[in-house]
């Protein structure tokens, strides 16, 4: 219950913003072992926003599996199951084309948060030569009619799938945020299990989908 409620919270608080790279401090992350063996980076610096200053949530996680390519793509393009993967209560499909796919996501949270939800167009590429698989997904709120809940204006996640060979692929998320409403220290809190618990639930419908 923790690991779930940590990941609303951390859904509840984020927001996206547009910073220009002079804005920023020089890269540097401090990593994390959880116990699933995810390695998490986190970056926290200081940035000029319209608001004056404000921390930065910067993250990436990573983890090598024994596993194929293609079971982890097939997981992440369900885009109706992924209510498993983030652990919320609903994702449907509002949308799709032959460049992009909307997706919504319907949150139950805990109180005092609110009920909220979620509108995000995901973009994927796969580069075979290489063996990368690559999907960004970007909250575009005005795609999908307001449900009278709170809406999550701003987010954004990129997952990469990289194939080693000998059936191993390496799996690397990366995110930035800005938590509003909340305390930095308390939104500090989602790391470093909610980025691992975003690839574990991955992980865990790829390897039920590969036995199919």
């Amino acid at each position: 219950m923790f690991r779930k409620s940590s990941i609303i919270l951390f859904l509840f608080t984020i927001g996206v913003i547009t910073i220009s790279a002079q804005s920023e401090k020089p890269e540097n992350w401090e990593i994390e072992l959880t116990d699933d063996s995810v390695k998490v980076y986190t970056q926290f610096p200081e940035i000029e926003t319209e608001d004056g200053e404000e921390t930065l949530f910067k993250w990436k996680a990573e983890k090598t599996i024994d596993g194929n390519i293609e079971d982890l793509i097939n997981t992440i393009n369900d885009y109706k199951k992924h209510y498993i993967i983030y652990e919320c209560e609903k994702s449907e499909i509002v949308s799709s084309s032959d460049s992009s796919t909307v997706v919504y996501y319907y949150f139950d949270s805990p109180w005092p948060a609110p009920n909220m939800d979620l509108v995000r167009t995901i973009k994927s590429t796969y580069n075979a030569e290489k063996n990368v698989f690559e999907s960004l997904h970007i909250a575009t709120p005005e795609k999908y009619a307001d449900q009278d809940v709170t809406r999550l204006n701003y987010s954004t996640i990129k997952f990469k799938f990289t194939s080693l060979g000998n059936s191993k692929t390496k799996i690397e998320l990366s995110g930035e945020f800005i938590p509003k409403g909340a305390p930095v220290f308390l939104a500090k809190s989602w790391f470093p299990e909610g980025p691992a618990d975003i690839i574990i639930n991955l992980i865990k419908q790829a390897t039920v989908k590969g036995n199919k």
